[in-house]
């Protein structure tokens, strides 16, 4: 089953109604009023991206050693269920995303996709959320800026 045929499909599920993609092949939906799902279907590539903000960028991942820790605990997807981070330069977010085949067995395995990533998401707030909090209270900034723009290798 094709993307848009099981998007619209889940919708009808979920008691949304049929939903559409928009001009840009996407569609989003906001779960729980604190997490929105960004689907967008790449006709070229024949998948769906799903992705999540966590928050500004700037703010969880302040300090060199808060932004490691986030690709640390995101080696090869090993503790995102199989999702990656990415930095959106439109507005400074922390997303996490994922890739999926265009095709689905029928909406309910697009529904377990679906939760599965809204597990991460929900997971992956509460870490950022706990970032930003560390950032304020860390004694030692491991940024670059006292390198002096030197880089050692």
């Amino acid at each position: 089953m094709q993307f848009t045929q099981a998007i619209s499909q889940f919708g009808q599920k979920i008691g949304l109604g049929e939903l559409r993609l928009d001009e840009q092949n996407s569609c989003s939906l906001l779960f729980d009023e604190s997490i929105e799902v960004l689907f967008t279907a790449d006709d070229e590539d024949k998948s769906v991206l799903l992705s999540c903000s966590l928050g500004k960028a700037s703010e969880l991942a302040a300090d060199l050693a808060s932004a490691r820790a986030l690709l640390e605990e995101s080696l090869l997807g090993a503790q995102t269920g199989g999702a990656a981070f990415s930095i959106s330069s439109d507005d400074d977010s922390l997303v996490l995303w994922k890739r999926h085949d265009d095709s689905f067995i029928d909406e309910l395995d697009l529904e377990k996709k679906v939760n599965a990533f809204l597990e991460e998401c929900i997971a992956w707030k509460e870490k950022a959320a706990h970032l930003e909090d560390d950032a304020g209270s860390t004694q030692v900034n491991d940024s670059l800026a006292g390198l002096g723009g030197a880089l050692m290798i």
